[in-house]
């Protein structure tokens, strides 16, 4: 390599080293002298209540480049979200539908300049508190959309929104608690340390949706009744919703319940003659053995630790009927037993083997007997 090639090439790599610096110079006096929180919190926090039914809060938001290289993002931190649909003032606060302390949000703005396309890279919340409640009239504290009188305008308006349609990269939801409260069919549920990972691509009829969501613990009341404590989960599916007919399916799902996995798939329906959800969802045991089985029993119920247990056990099921006021579907389960032994280590008597079949259902509206 001569003189004059070397001479070049360390101007140039001078150059673009002062460049990058000059950039980076810029961004950092950008991020810290212009786009300060103190002017970017109240013009976030307008905007936002301009575009949604409900009151936005947030403590502060700053501008980010280097925690979200190579994008610039948006950090808000100490936020809540009220809806406009309840007016509540009594201590419970059925209005506020979300708190976070801290959230993280990376959009592409070139897409929706040039092809009307909400591209959203990344989105994450720390630390929420979701309460989503139904009042006896069937009111929702989660619409908080502009107002629409049909799901077609509903539509119609998200079209006008992003008519090249909303491409979500990343969502995650971090150590969350939420809460669902419907007073219309008198369902209540908790769950403790909640963590959703999503991707989506909403088109005008058809979207999909990737979900892994799992939480710590269930609770689940049913008309002052407790049904469900102490239960974890994780659900790992691929959903479609068919805008037109209202229709969103589970396609392959695992779901898994303090360890046993069961294999999920079926259609949720919007009924708009009983203004309630058509449920239809067949659930089957994944890998199943008599030993799989026996492990989801309590230990204070019965001693595991001695117990050799063999063969084989098909479980499935069903839940079909109406979700709503004054709705919930039919359960069915379904067991086979076949040719299963039990014995306890250095006891003389055991089961050396059993073939049986089982079957069952749960209807907590008591229409139909349970058995």
């Amino acid at each position: 390599m001569n003189k004059k090639t070397k001479k070049v090439l360390k101007i140039t790599g001078i150059s673009l080293g002062s460049l990058l610096l000059i950039v980076t110079v810029a961004i950092t006096l950008a991020i810290h002298f212009v786009f300060t929180p103190e002017k970017l919190t109240p013009v976030v926090v307008q905007t936002a209540n301009s575009s949604l039914n409900a009151r936005v809060n947030l403590g502060s938001v700053d501008l980010t480049f280097f925690s979200t290289f190579p994008r610039f993002g948006l950090r808000m931190e100490n936020g809540t979200l009220v809806s406009k649909a309840l007016r509540d003032t009594l201590w419970q606060r059925r209005d506020t539908l979300m708190s976070f302390k801290k959230a993280v949000l990376v959009v592409n703005p070139i897409d929706y300049l040039t092809q009307k396309k909400i591209t959203v890279y990344r989105l994450t919340v720390d630390s929420a508190r979701v309460y989503a409640h139904i009042d006896k009239e069937g009111r929702a504290n989660w619409d908080i959309m502009p107002d629409s009188t049909t799901t077609d305008t509903a539509t119609t308006d998200t079209t006008r929104l992003a008519p090249g349609g909303i491409d979500i990269r990343r969502v995650a939801l971090r150590h969350a608690t939420v809460t669902f409260d419907d007073r219309q069919a008198r369902v209540f549920a908790n769950l403790w340390d909640a963590n959703l990972a999503l991707q989506a691509r909403l088109q005008r009829g058809h979207s999909m949706l990737k979900v892994d969501f799992s939480n710590r613990n269930v609770l689940f009341w049913q008309e002052g009744e407790l049904l469900v404590n102490r239960v974890s989960t994780r659900l790992q599916a691929n959903l479609e919703l068919n805008r037109q007919q209202r229709t969103l399916s589970l396609n392959n799902a695992l779901l898994d319940v303090n360890g046993l996995e069961l294999d999920l798939k079926g259609t949720l329906r919007r009924d708009t003659v009983e203004r309630a959800a058509d449920v239809d969802m067949q659930y089957s045991l994944h890998a199943p053995s008599l030993k799989t089985v026996i492990g989801l029993i309590p230990q204070s119920i019965l001693k595991k630790e001695t117990l050799d247990a063999k063969g084989e056990v098909i479980v499935n099921g069903t839940l079909k009927g109406l979700y709503g006021k004054g709705h919930m579907p039919l359960a069915t389960l379904t067991v086979n037993i076949n040719q299963a032994s039990a014995h306890y280590e250095g006891m003389p008597y055991g089961i050396d083997e059993i073939t049986a079949d089982f079957f069952g259902q749960v209807d907590l509206t008591k229409r139909q007997s349970s058995y």
